[in-house]
């Protein structure tokens, strides 16, 4: 086992290009990195002003290695980094591999992975931007004010935390999002296949701006809603091919508001037709004529309509 020890400046980077890094990273006293000591690794330690920089390096690279990088190994190298009340912004990039953070409390935290799972439990971080390729993104008793999440293929889960501002983008997967604080800042989220449960504290109306893909994304809600931009509770939804449910919850008590009849938001053009439908000026086949010229084909258009006993 390797140990480096650091004095711990305000910024810490860490690069681990190439590689397979499971890097567990905890609140201590000391900034200190403990690693398996391997033959092959190079572990650079330097500083830069007000930054500690970590690199990790295969010290043999030929083409295969710089090619394919960490995927043509099978072994991972395991890491443990204390973390002292003196750093305040954490960066970390890696190739492939698995990070796990624990009881920090700082300013900023940026996380980027190609391929590898994040898990953060019981923590304080002002912004958290993190980019995943494939994996998944796990977070438990967090607090975060402003949190930026960009996943290509994998999952979302957030629990027992509490969110001021998000602005989530997963291309595939699912989002558990609990929960967003009851006068949240301007939020967004954007789903392209996968479903989506969003809890937010209150029962003050949420400011919505969405944008579905007819027949294929559908939205449901426990909480009014408004068209419109408020004060705060602002919130942007963009869905491809998903289901994406907005659930209330009680500011002052973490037992749900799940209610047993979600209204379905659908497009201004969708209500227009569905009213005009039901006061008898359009026949039910026109309707589906309408809906078709929105993009439903006729088995969606007739599924949509069956829906809502028309």
């Amino acid at each position: 086992m390797g140990i480096i020890n650091m004095i711990p400046l305000k910024n810490l980077e860490i690069e681990a290009p190439k590689i397979n890094l499971d890097l567990n990273v905890k609140k201590g006293d000391s900034l200190q990195l403990e690693f398996d000591d391997d033959n092959e690794l190079n572990i650079e330690n330097y500083s830069n002003s007000d930054t500690n920089i970590i690199k990790f390096q295969n010290k043999k690279e030929d083409f295969f290695t710089n090619f394919l990088g960490s995927f043509i190994s099978g072994k991972n190298i395991d890491c443990v980094l204390t973390i002292p009340p003196e750093v305040k912004s954490i960066s970390i990039k890696s190739t492939n591999g698995d990070v796990y953070m624990s009881d920090l409390n700082i300013d900023y935290l940026y996380t980027k992975l190609t391929t590898g799972d994040i898990e953060i439990k019981d923590c304080s971080i002002d912004v958290l931007e993190q980019k995943i390729i494939t994996g998944d993104l796990s977070i438990k008793n967090t607090k975060i004010l402003d949190f930026i999440s960009k996943v290509t293929t994998g999952d979302v889960s957030i629990k027992n935390s509490d969110l001021n501002r998000i602005e989530v983008s997963l291309i595939t997967g699912d989002i558990h999002l609990d929960s967003l604080s009851e006068n949240f800042n301007k939020s967004t989220l954007k789903v392209i296949t996968g479903d989506a449960e969003l809890y937010i504290k209150g029962t003050d109306p949420v400011y919505l701006e969405k944008k579905l893909t007819p027949y294929s994304a559908s939205l449901k809600t426990n909480i009014p809603t408004i068209n419109g931009y408020g004060n705060n509770r602002n919130l942007e939804i963009k869905a491809t091919a998903s289901t994406v449910r907005l659930i209330g919850k009680k500011s002052n008590d973490t037992k749900i508001n799940l209610g047993k009849n979600d209204t379905e938001i659908m497009s201004e053009e969708e209500k227009k037709i569905i009213d005009l439908l039901k006061q008898g000026k359009i026949s039910r086949e026109f309707a589906l004529e309408l809906l078709i010229e929105l993009g439903y084909d006729s088995n969606s258009g007739e599924t949509f309509l069956k829906k809502r006993d028309i």
